[in-house]
């Protein structure tokens, strides 16, 4: 059953965060549905199983991908709550975020350095400074993955 709610969080979400090369397009959001551009290699949970560990250049250039997605969403002020590696998808060897239905739209002059993230902080989340000039979140399971 499609939670009309979640479809409509959802649409808000992609039309704050706009284009970005980290995060799944969206073609068109409607109050019913949301068409996104398919990700040809899956999630990364299940890439991660099924392929030969990549590079380790390889695996910088991606956690850079995805530091940069969750910065992107940062700034526009959008708080993804639903961080796995099953809502990163994988499309032509590049990682993209997706899966936002959970996600929280604060108001656009809000402080995030002081925002209270809620159940973040009960999700084992790491911050990372600096890898590629910014911050972002990701779990346990990416880092020990990657």
């Amino acid at each position: 059953m499609v939670n009309r709610a979640e479809i409509l969080n959802e649409k808000a979400v992609y039309e704050r965060l706009g284009t970005h090369h980290g995060i799944i397009h969206c073609f068109k959001a409607l109050n019913e549905s949301i068409e996104l551009a398919f990700a040809n290699q899956g999630d990364l949970s299940t890439y991660i199983r099924v392929n030969p560990l990549p590079s380790q250049k390889f695996r910088v250039k991606w956690i850079q991908v995805v530091v940069d997605a969750f910065s992107h969403a940062h700034a526009r002020r959008v708080v993804i709550q639903d961080i796995s590696l099953w809502n990163i998808l994988v499309h032509e060897n590049s990682l993209k975020l997706s899966d936002f239905g959970e996600s929280s739209l604060p108001p656009l002059d809000t402080d995030m350095l002081y925002m209270n993230y809620g159940c973040i902080s009960s999700m084992k989340v790491h911050f990372i400074w600096n890898l590629c000039g910014r911050g972002a979140l990701y779990t346990n399971a990416m880092y020990k993955s990657l």
